[in-house]
Order: C-alpha cells, then structure tokens, then sequence
C-alpha cells in the first residue's frame, strides 16, 4: 500500500496492482493502467497520469528488490498530486451515485476494460475531428480538449448494459459565442456516428437518461472556467480530467491554477475544525 504524505489524505493501491494483477469480479477484463480505490465508494478507478508514474515506479522496486531512495521519497508526491487525490475522493458525483461502499462494489460487477478502450479510440478520434474543425474556424486561437467521466475514470459499463456509458468531452478556449455555435453545426454529424456506434452494439436501452450512447461536447470559455474560485475546473479534476489535446498547455495551466485554489480551500476548512483554544479572562 502506498499513501501520499501530508494531512489525511488516504490513498489505497491494492498491492496486487503492483504485482500485475488486479482481482476482479470479470476475470476476462483487465485494465491497462493501474487503478487507485475509493473505499467510501467502494470503486476502483483509472489513476491519474502522475500516480501512474509512481505505482511503475513501486512496481520496478518490487520486481528488483530495492526501496525509494530518501530523494525519491522526498520528491514523491507533490502538493499538487496530493490535492489531485483528495479532489477526486471528494467528487460529489461518484458520492451520489455510489453513496456506499456496497452500492460502488455492485457497480463494478458491470466494468469492462475493453469496453473503456474501445470508447477512448472514439473519443481521440472525436477530438481530432474537433481540431480538424477548429482549425478551420479560428485557426489562430488556441484550444484544449479534455476527456472526463466515466470514460477518463475507467468506469465503463459492459457494450451490452442496456444504459451504455457515454463519452463526454470538454473543449476549452477563448471563444466566442459565434465561434462555439460555428464548432458544434461542424462536428454535429461525427458525434451523431459515434453516438449510433455505441447504441448499434446494445441489444436493447433501458434508462431514464434523455440522450443514451451520447457523445456529449460541452464547449467552455476560458473566463468562465476560472469564475467561481475554480470550482468548474476542480469538478472536472474531479471526474479525472485527461487532456486530449492541449499543445499550448492551457489545461495544463488551468488545472494547476484550481489545484493550489483547492489545496488552500482545504486548508482553510481544516483549520475551521480545529477546536478553538481556551478563553481566558482576568480581572485585572
């Protein structure tokens, strides 16, 4: 088990991720990438790229027989990380959807990896039309695209779960009211392909949802997202936010801006619970 330091931060990596192996209800679908627990949830989610880079890097240790080095263990989590991991345990969408640990347990009897890569294909390749399309409206003002929910966090349903998983894609920049109108007539006839792949391969829909098998892009104004202290951009690193395509780093910048917000508001909060110290008067 490996736990960031600082606060109370809690952090389970099963040790048999580490090993290569993971116990799973559906011994036939395995992920990729390591996954990361949420006890009070009772999920197993797709870690974020840095946690990633140092599970391989316990993996290496384990197979090799040595230990983190007193430099390895000083630099190991970032503040940064640290809040990415407490933003992501306090989502407040997997906490309505999985308000216990056995709601969350019986979710992931539904999971399928395969499923999860094949939908990640779909949305790189939807991300590219959107570039594709950008290109040829405002060429001059840079974009970035970010996948989140349950396709970022590898809580993909089986293909023929009759309410099939979405993909949900955000397209962030500085633009205009016109242009975001301009983007979505564009890719309106690809979302609508990916959206009648995934209901193509679903026996039959079962949901209360009012768009199933949606290829849902949501395009965001730059101002926007830092309104708020942030909070836009925290509910995203919350629903592990991947970017698909940021080549002038604006993700990369906005979600570092909400994470020290977050890390400061959490502070904040930590200390209001602190009990208060003692009054003492005189009567001199």
């Amino acid at each position: 088990m490996l736990s960031p330091k600082g606060g109370s931060l809690l952090l389970l990596i099963n040790i048999t991720a580490l090993k290569g192996g993971f116990f799973m209800t559906n011994p036939e679908s395995r992920p990729k990438q390591h996954l990361i627990s949420l006890p009070k949830r009772g999920l197993r989610v797709i870690a974020p790229e840095y946690t990633q880079q140092v599970m391989a890097l316990a993996r290496r240790h384990m197979e090799e027989g040595t230990r983190y080095t007193e430099e390895e263990k000083q630099d190991l989590w970032p503040d940064t990380e640290k809040t990415r991991i407490q933003v992501i345990k306090q989502c407040g969408t997997l906490a309505k959807r999985y308000p216990n640990p056995q709601a969350g347990k019986s979710f992931m009897n539904t999971i399928d990896y395969e499923r999860r890569e094949e939908l990640l294909d779909k949305a790189h390749n939807l991300s590219e039309d959107i570039v594709s399309s950008w290109q040829a409206i405002n060429p001059d003002a840079p974009i970035a695209i970010i996948l989140f929910g349950s396709v970022a966090k590898g809580l993909v349903k089986r293909t023929e779960h009759p309410n099939p998983s979405n993909i949900d894609i955000a397209v962030i920049g500085d633009i205009s009211s016109s242009d975001r109108e301009k983007l979505m007539d564009e890719i309106r006839p690809q979302r609508k392909s990916v959206q009648e792949w995934i209901l193509e391969r679903v026996p039959f829909i079962s949901t209360q949802e009012a768009n199933p098998g949606n290829a849902g892009v949501c395009v965001q104004n730059i101002a926007k997202l830092r309104s708020d202290n942030y909070e836009p951009v925290v509910n995203y690193i919350a629903s592990g936010a991947i970017a698909l395509h940021d080549p002038s780093g604006l993700w990369k910048d906005l979600e570092t801006e909400a994470l020290i917000r977050a890390k400061e508001r959490m502070e904040r909060k930590k200390l209001k619970k602190l009990p208060k110290k003692d009054i003492l008067f005189s009567n001199r």
